[in-house]
């Protein structure tokens, strides 16, 4: 048993030092020959080219750079009078294998104090490193055989509840509509303030001085990258906000507990901006969309008119069209990704394009890049689009709901498709594939206006914990289909034959009507704002929904019509 005081940790030396922690580093790895590199698979040039470019005129070659993937050497290995054909990068690789290669960001902890910018990270890991010495996160101890986790025992919740956008646009519509601001603030190491109910131990990282072969650090609180972190941060958190009384004070009490950086009025929120004026708060993503159409190429693509071609049926891609279009080295989960960002934070007119897109991330061939490309042409024209929320004198929920019929000729299920809006302002939207196929467009609509049901009934909930609505009120949704506005208001002698297989937890609307939470109001098709999620729309009744859902900036610069 050692009696002398433990060391305490020590943060980086100075630039102007030297770092003990270099007597710790690892012994390089031995790079791997360009003789036991596998080889790249041979890719014919103009064929690639033909395949990823759009199959319409003025279109070209738009495969992301940063999205190849380089199969073996990044650049050709020794050449003699006899040429391996394989070694050579075509044209439309030859980018990506550029920036992959030019790449010197350091990516282990020796190369990073080694480099030329030394300086530059050791200041960055001392940054990360004082707020944890600040806070205690931990305290060296010696090591005991025992300290080890046992998954269910040592760990269990690991859970921790996300916020969906849903709130935060609800949020904003009631500020612009009510003429307030909203301010942001960051706390700052969020983590690290979460104290821990089981005691946990830690490996010492390389940098600091302690004999990582004798001693360990026992955590006190929450670090990044342990799976108890997030769920340990909420229950601090929310323990703390439970706890204010005075709203007006509450930057000063939060400042008070945890270090913040207090950011003022807010301007950009998970990539989205926000643009505040008097009596009126817009959202776009034009950044986002801009960096988007340089990453693939496609500044100087012709916009489109609509996010993708009405009437257009995508089928999975078949086993040999799969495996050509994975030779092309092009990342399509990545690229669909990028427009379900959109879809679901400020831009609803391309949820239907992201929702059909995405289902095939497993089989995807040259035909859906074609569609992807498509909708960064629609991009093109509309990046300047954004939600609107300002004082329209109208308060409440207003829904709509609507499927579509024969969209998916595989599966013969249907899309359903809604929105609602709060105090005239579009805060929920969403499009997806029913689980189960419908006999009749009746029980399709009838589905939708269940899922319907089930958000509003949360969304009304939550606005009155919130207290932004004063009164109980029944929501009223927008339905075209008179057979399902029948069925769901009792009518048992109406459509009987067709509708009487239908489940019984669907019957859960029958209840909210004679409860009074909803009530249905018929909405003719031309009238149906929920429209354009079902289905791809021509252009003007796109233009006709975007602009009563207040979607600002909505014009195609230019754009020509749809050719694919």
């Amino acid at each position: 048993m050692i009696n002398e005081p433990l060391p305490e940790p020590q943060l980086f030396p100075t630039a102007n030092s030297t770092p003990e922690s270099q007597e710790l580093a690892d012994e390089p790895q031995e790079p791997m020959s360009n003789d036991s590199a596998p080889q790249p698979a041979l890719v014919d040039e103009p064929q690639m080219a033909d395949d990823l470019a759009l199959p319409y005129s003025n279109s070209y070659l738009a495969c992301p750079p940063t999205c190849i993937k380089v199969i073996g050497p990044r650049h050709p290995t020794l050449f003699s009078s006899d040429i391996n054909p394989n070694n050579i990068l075509p044209y439309s690789r030859q980018a990506g294998a550029l920036l992959m290669t030019l790449d010197d960001t350091p990516r282990t902890f020796n190369k990073a104090i080694s480099c030329s910018s030394k300086e530059v990270w050791l200041e960055a890991i001392n940054k990360e490193l004082s707020p944890m010495k600040k806070l205690r996160v931990w305290d060296v101890v010696e090591i005991n055989p025992m300290y080890k986790l046992t998954s269910g025992i040592d760990f269990d919740k690991t859970y921790s509840p996300t916020g969906r956008l849903n709130s935060p646009h609800t949020l904003i519509a009631f500020s612009a509509s009510n003429g307030l601001l909203f301010h942001q603030i960051n706390i700052k190491s969020a983590f690290l303030n979460a104290p821990l109910a089981k005691t946990f131990h830690l490996g010492i990282p390389q940098g600091l001085k302690e004999d990582r072969q004798k001693y360990c650090l026992r955590l006190n609180n929450a670090i990044y990258g342990l799976r108890q972190a997030p769920w340990a941060w909420y229950k601090r958190l929310k323990g703390w906000l439970t706890s204010i009384r005075e709203v007006d004070s509450f930057k000063c009490q939060i400042q008070a507990e945890f270090e913040i950086k207090d950011i003022g009025q807010a301007d950009l929120i998970l990539g989205i901006k926000i643009t505040q004026k008097e009596g009126s708060i817009t959202l776009d993503q034009q950044h986002f969309a801009k960096s988007l159409l340089e990453l693939h190429g496609m500044v100087s693509s012709q916009p489109a008119l609509t996010p993708l071609i009405p009437n257009c049926h995508l089928e999975p891609a078949i086993v040999d069209e799969v495996e050509k279009f994975r030779a092309l080295g092009v990342n399509y989960c990545s690229a669909i990704g990028s427009i379900n960002y959109l879809s679901t934070a400020t831009c609803p007119d391309l949820s239907f394009s992201s929702r059909t897109l995405s289902q095939f991330l497993e089989n995807p061939g040259i035909k859906h890049w074609h569609g992807f490309l498509h909708v960064l042409c629609y991009l093109n024209g509309s990046q300047d689009l954004g939600l609107s929320y300002d004082k329209k004198g109208v308060t409440g929920i207003v829904a709509y709901s609507d499927a579509d019929w024969g969209n998916c000729l595989l599966t013969c299920r249907l899309v359903t498709g809604y929105l609602a809006c709060f105090n005239q302002c579009l805060v929920m939207w969403k499009t997806r594939k029913q689980p189960t196929v419908s006999l009749s467009m009746a029980e399709a609509e009838y589905k939708s206006l269940c899922d319907l049901t089930s958000e509003l009934l949360w969304l009304s909930q939550w606005c009155q914990e919130a207290g932004l609505v004063s009164c109980n009120t029944p929501i009223p949704i927008h339905e075209d289909n008179q057979a399902c506005i029948n069925t769901a208001n009792g009518n048992s002698n109406f459509n009987a034959k067709r509708m009487k297989h239908v489940d019984i937890q669907l019957h859960f609307v029958k209840q909210c009507i004679k409860s009074e939470k909803i009530h249905l109001v018929y909405t003719t098709t031309k009238d149906m704002l929920a429209d354009f999620l079902t289905k791809s729309v021509p252009k003007p009744s796109l233009s006709q929904a975007l602009d009563a859902l207040g979607i600002f900036g909505l014009g195609v610069r230019g754009g020509a019509e749809n050719q694919l």
